[in-house]
């Protein structure tokens, strides 16, 4: 193995169990126990990148379903539509699962851009059993690089101009 592999090996495993430890992942259920995602008590929704896909997530969500986590890989086309249309859909998407009688928590992760759409759909509504949120390197208060690729990507990479560094962006104007 090279170095740069054992590096972003090093890197994937200390992000589980970084996120691991936050979600206070320290038991694991029996196979006999295991049931599908919407019928556990605790619900984690992952919420992959721009320009990924829910396979970027797939590592995390071996890790949370093995502790015994119900977990949905929560897809979405992330350069097609801007935040607010990913924010709405995730939101209509958590209060499916907060009405739901057997969920009794629910989580979400969120890499970079999901994190900022876990931001939009909470500010819609927060689920009555919102648990925790954990977000992996979202561009908070914008990005360097999507305010200067904005004008020639913007067109086709629909929410970049929205998470740039400019006071006015989208992401900046974000509760």
């Amino acid at each position: 193995m090279t170095r740069r592999k054992a590096g972003i090996l090093i890197s994937t495993v200390a992000t589980i169990s970084a996120c691991a430890l936050w979600l206070g992942i320290q038991r694991s259920q029996p196979q006999a126990a295991r049931q599908t995602p919407h019928t556990r008590p605790e619900i984690v929704v992952l919420l992959h990148g721009l320009g990924r896909s829910p396979a970027s997530m797939k590592k995390l969500q071996e890790c949370l379903e093995q502790a015994g986590y119900g977990v949905t890989n929560w897809g979405y086309s992330s350069t097609r539509h801007r935040i607010e249309e990913h924010g709405q859909r995730l939101h209509e998407f958590l209060a499916e699962l907060d009405a739901e009688p057997v969920v009794q928590r629910i989580h979400i992760v969120g890499h970079s851009l999901g994190g900022i759409v876990a931001r939009y759909a909470l500010t819609i509504k927060t689920p009555a059993k919102m648990g925790r949120v954990v977000m992996l390197a979202p561009p908070n208060q914008g990005s360097a690089s999507a305010r200067k690729w904005a004008p020639f990507l913007g067109k086709v990479i629909k929410p970049l101009g929205q998470l740039s560094d400019d006071p006015k962006s989208a992401v900046n104007r974000l509760s």
